[in-house]
This record gives C-alpha cells, sequence and structure tokens, in this order.
C-alpha cells in the first residue's frame, strides 16, 4: 500500500515535467533572448542599456534650488538617520565636496547632484570627488519640505551647513 502510494505521489509531481518544453536558447546578444522555441518570436525580454538610461536622466534642473553662500540654519530632524549632502556640476560645488571628503565618507553622507546639464559633466565630476559617491537627482521637494533652496548644503538631522 505505501509503495502505492509513493508511485502514484511520485507520477503526479513528475507528470508536469515530462511534457514540458524544452527552454532553448536560439541566440543571445545581450540584448534580447527568445525563452521557448514553441513560443512568439515577438515575445522577447528587452535589456536596456545602461549607459542610454542614465543618459536619458539629464539635464537635472532643479527649479527650486540656487548656488549660494548661506549661514548654518538649525533643524530638528530627529528621523533622518544618514546625512546628505546637495551639489551642482560646478566648480564652486566640486570645490566645496573636495574640501568635505573626509566626513562624507566618514558619516556615510548620501550625495545628490541637483543641477548639471549632461551626463558628460555628471561623470567628469563624479571622477573628480572620487570615493564620494554621488547620484543625479532633483531634490525640489526637499526644498519645499526644509524650506531651504541654497546648495551646495550639507544636511544633518541637527543642521543645514555649508
Amino acid at each position: 500500500m505505501k509503495f502505492q502510494l509513493f508511485t502514484l505521489v511520485v507520477v503526479l509531481f513528475l507528470s508536469p515535467l515530462t511534457n514540458a518544453k524544452k527552454l532553448i536558447l536560439l541566440y543571445d546578444t545581450g540584448k534580447s533572448t527568445v525563452f521557448n522555441k514553441g513560443m512568439d518570436p515577438k515575445i522577447r525580454l528587452e535589456m536596456p542599456d545602461p549607459i542610454k538610461m542614465m543618459e536619458s536622466r539629464f539635464p537635472i534642473e532643479s527649479k527650486l534650488w540656487e548656488l549660494a553662500e548661506f549661514d548654518s540654519i538649525n533643524i530638528k530632524f530627529p528621523e533622518m538617520r544618514s546625512p546628505v549632502f546637495l551639489v551642482g556640476c560646478d566648480d564652486i560645488s566640486l570645490g566645496w565636496v573636495q574640501h568635505r571628503k573626509d566626513l562624507f565618507e566618514k558619516n556615510r553622507a548620501l550625495g545628490f547632484v541637483i543641477n548639471c546639464p549632461s551626463a558628460d559633466d555628471y561623470n567628469a565630476f563624479k571622477a573628480a570627488i572620487y570615493p564620494v559617491v554621488v547620484q543625479p537627482s532633483n531634490m525640489d521637494k526637499l526644498a519645499t519640505h526644509l524650506k531651504h533652496n541654497k546648495y551646495p548644503a550639507y544636511i544633518h538631522s541637527r543642521a543645514i551647513e555649508q
């Protein structure tokens, strides 16, 4: 009785596998893959080009932020776990980041480039401040939330500094 039950269970679990078609990779250019020989060849998995995706994000133009000097502003933002710094792709921001590189690395600050005309400018800026990492982003909502719109800025749980 136990042997018959075991055989029935094995047959039930393996029967879908016996009728399955073999998945065959016809040709992979790195951009798309046909999954199944018996399926419609128009069904493909498109792999986007990461360089084109990055270039499509530019220009980064934050409407509310402006390059300017400011005095430190005290804030209370206790839920902020990691400090943030905001810069543009300009010489002032570049010098500012290079001067504070150790602070950003020590505190693991998140960096955002909020004004940058092109992907080439962004890549040059990123290379100049290595190993500090920055991401291109429009941070207008943050300016509205903080009621502050000047950069370069270092924002942590107690202050906005320059």
